[in-house]
């Protein structure tokens, strides 16, 4: 709710001041039309990346709360990201920005071994060996 209010705000006081900057500056005619256009812009511009982050967020929070009661892949994947949140390393801290590669076989089919021999040094982050 905090989010919407302030894009709200933001978009008011830009027009707001899209429309008394251009008198105070002594500015008619096409600079005057100028300087409130982009203003209104900056102003829109800035309330549309309030809004986009606050409602990825909201996503991002809906699909966690969705893995809850999922299935086995669904709860490996939220003790992977929560795994990838708390560990101490550097770089990216969400699987969403991280390249992911699902390996996926019968049982005694060499899944490991190969994962383990291509000499990329992976990190287990949910399941077993």
């Amino acid at each position: 709710m905090v989010p919407i209010l302030v894009s709200s705000v933001i978009l008011v006081l830009s027009g707001l001041l899209a429309w008394l900057v251009g008198p105070v500056l002594g500015l008619t005619g096409t600079s005057l039309l100028v300087l409130r256009i982009l203003l209104a812009l900056l102003g829109a511009g800035a309330a549309s990346v309030i809004l986009y982050f606050h409602l990825r967020e909201q996503r991002r929070d809906a699909a966690a709360r969705g893995m809850q009661g999922g299935s086995d892949l669904d709860t490996l994947l939220h003790d992977a990201e929560k795994r990838l949140a708390t560990a101490q390393r550097t770089g990216p801290k969400s699987l969403d920005s991280l390249p992911i590669l699902f390996i996926l076989g019968e049982t005694n089919s060499a899944k490991t071994t190969a994962v383990l021999k291509s000499g990329f040094d992976p990190e287990l982050l949910a399941g077993q060996v």
